[in-house]
């Protein structure tokens, strides 16, 4: 079915520029049309004819091509638009008229080079002067004019691509900063090239990307299109095949990432083209593939980011755990498939340093768990799925030493993945999908005893991830499934019995997660088919309902990572259709979000690790496959309303 182009839809939305009174200006590529909407979103004029290219000052793009690139406003409102197919450039009045045009209607072998004409024009700039820069991309250069529309220099080798800073390759998108310098992206040469201009003389670096270097790491651009300035100097970069606007500092040090999944959801993008900045710092795209344009307002209301996206590294695709330990640092393991598990301290919340990289010397040790502190010491677990998972251990935090290798001598124990203190000796539980997840104990930490039968006597009870201590008792929760999951609990640290039903009467229900709060054992789980629940029991065997159905909304298919901070008890969501979310409860029955979905970005779909609490604020962490596990800080202890940072 065609894609309908209306006063509410749009056709491959390609560019986008928006204005100092905050309209937009968006051009289409399947639309053959400029659209001019308000700061609201709703549409104000048009010019072009829906679906209907042509030649004439009424008409946008070509039967080879619509106006595909970034418009620019100048300071009077007149908007010039990058009219592909037609080789020039149109400008139009703020009220839509046409003005003038720059360029030609020809673009054959040996047209097209003069100055003032184009090939395949994709990009526009005009700077606080009324200098007009065009990226001239066929010709592979950028062409200037004076506020007058008269020729001035050019950036690059007429008719010559190249891959050195005297030359581009095939340029899509140009941007100016206060200061005039000049960015442009390269597209075919997959970077970002700063540029500065003196009379006819130009020199340029990169400033993004690996020249020729196609890739998704931070460090690189695949397909950059186009490139927008704020009034701070931040870059902001359309990586068109990454589905991702990548976003530098002036001096192009990587900041973070909008997007990164190819996906219909907010937050995810299928080939984003255009992108711009208004002055609250507010910035679009045009999501062409979606045929929409998504909004990302700065910062997250009640919550901030205190970490860099997979603290620099997309590789560490998650955090895993956070835990306050040893001389006042709060500490995050990572989950990292390419070079291994990572673990970061950080001694104010904000600022972080890493403690340990590559696995702690392999990269089969693939993520690494904060467990906890005993006798002074910092336990952490990995999961290894190739010699099975370790424990390592450290009193400054800094130096490390393995104290469990091979998965206690079973590398079927593929993981290590909760630890705490009970009575006098700590605890380390098991993921094992072959005889069942294993409870392990140590009165010193070089020794240790497996205190359950494997699986408590079923192998489906594969993992263990959570344990909690209520009244006197050590609580495991245990993973099962095929009849559900499992409570086990004993008094002793070798005497166990189950504390609840499989599954609390529902083979749905999976992934159990324990904490107390109030007099209370809480257990938090997943299940696909009604949203996450959550029981709770007064005695720890005894167990009443209080949430069945995912807070509301099935899409929450797990409730778990309970923490308690300041007489409030919270719990986090999984939620794969619009972001994982936070909840808070005073009593354990009325509950609160407290959080925007996936912190405004659904790759945050969910909060894997543990949370912490920190100089008494709470910290989150997620997994993002997209661009890296963040950390999140919960800035004040007041509810907060529902506010999308992410729409359309």
């Amino acid at each position: 079915m065609p894609y309908v182009t209306d006063t509410a839809r749009y056709n491959r939305p390609w560019g986008i520029a928006v204005a100092s009174d905050g309209n937009l200006y968006v051009t289409e590529g399947g639309g053959f049309r400029l659209v001019k909407l308000n700061a609201a979103g709703t549409q104000q004029w048009t010019v072009g004819q829906a679906g209907v290219w042509g030649s004439d000052n009424a008409h946008l793009g070509s039967s080879r091509a619509g106006p595909e690139g970034n418009p620019a406003v100048d300071s009077a409102g007149r908007i010039y638009v990058p009219d592909t197919g037609n080789h020039r450039v149109q400008i139009f009045n703020s009220n839509g008229t046409y003005f003038t045009t720059l360029g030609n209607e020809d673009c054959h072998p040996g047209n097209g080079l003069g100055n003032k004409e184009f090939c395949s024009p994709r990009g526009v700039a005009v700077d606080s002067n009324g200098r007009i820069y065009v990226a001239d991309s066929d010709n592979h250069r950028v062409q200037v004019f004076d506020s007058s529309h008269i020729y001035t220099a050019t950036l690059g080798v007429t008719g010559v691509s190249g891959s050195d800073d005297a030359h581009f390759q095939d340029p899509h998108g140009v941007a100016v900063d206060g200061s005039g310098n000049i960015f442009v992206a390269d597209t075919e040469n997959r970077r970002v090239q700063k540029c500065t201009l003196s009379g006819v003389s130009y020199t340029c670096s990169t400033f993004a990307g690996a020249t020729g270097e196609c890739g998704d790491d931070f460090d690189h651009l695949c397909g950059p299109h186009a490139v927008a300035v704020d009034a701070s100097g931040r870059v902001y970069v359309s990586d068109r095949y990454n589905q991702r606007i990548q976003v530098f500092d002036s001096s192009g040090a990587y900041l973070t990432t909008i997007g990164g999944n190819w996906g219909p959801t907010t937050g995810q993008m299928r080939d984003p083209l255009g992108v711009a900045v208004d002055s609250a710092g507010n910035v679009y795209v045009t999501d062409s593939e979606n045929h929409r344009i998504q909004k990302f307002a700065p910062g997250v209301p009640g919550w901030q980011q205190v970490n860099i996206n997979g603290f620099g590294d997309r590789h560490n695709e998650s955090v895993l755990a956070l835990i306050q330990v040893l001389g006042n640092y709060l500490y995050a393991g990572t989950g990292n498939s390419t070079t291994g598990g990572e673990l970061w301290r950080t001694p104010d919340g904000t600022t972080w340093t890493q403690v340990y990289t590559d696995g702690f010397g392999t990269a089969d040790n693939r993520e690494i768990w904060p467990g906890t502190v005993f006798a002074g010491y910092l336990y952490v677990g990995t999961t290894n799925d190739t010699s099975g998972g370790q424990i390592w251990r450290s009193n400054d935090g800094l130096t490390w030493t393995m104290v469990i290798s091979a998965g206690f001598a079973d590398v079927n124990n593929m993981r290590v993945g909760a630890m705490i203190s009970f009575g006098d000796h700590l605890y380390a539980s098991t993921g094992n999908g072959v005889t069942g997840a294993e409870v392990w104990r140590t009165p010193d930490g070089p020794s240790w005893t497996q205190v359950d039968a494997d699986g408590f006597g079923d192998a489906n009870n594969r993992e263990m991830l959570s344990m909690t201590v209520f009244d006197g008792y050590l609580y495991v929760a245990a993973q099962n499934g095929d009849t559900g999951c499992e409570i086990w609990r004993t008094p002793d640290g070798t005497t166990w019995t189950q504390a609840n039903a499989d599954g609390f009467g529902d083979a749905g229900n999976q992934w159990p997660w324990l904490a107390e709060f109030e007099g209370y054992l809480y257990a938090g789980m997943a299940n696909e088919t009604t949203g996450g629940q959550v029981w709770r029991s007064l005695d720890g065997t005894t167990w009443t309902q209080v949430i069945d159905n995912g807070f509301g909304d099935p899409n929450n298919s797990y409730i778990g990572h309970f923490i308690r901070l300041a007489g409030r008890f919270y719990a986090t969501t999984t939620n794969w259709t619009t972001g994982a979310e936070v909840w808070r409860t005073n009593d354990g029955l009325t509950w609160n979000q407290v959080s925007p979905d996936g912190f405004g970005d659904s790759n945050n779909g969910d909060l894997w690790g543990a949370p912490g609490v920190f100089g008494g604020r709470l910290f989150l962490g997620t997994p993002n496959w997209a661009n890296g596990g963040e950390v999140w800080m919960l800035l004040h202890q007041v509810y907060l309303p529902l506010v999308l940072r992410n729409h359309q």
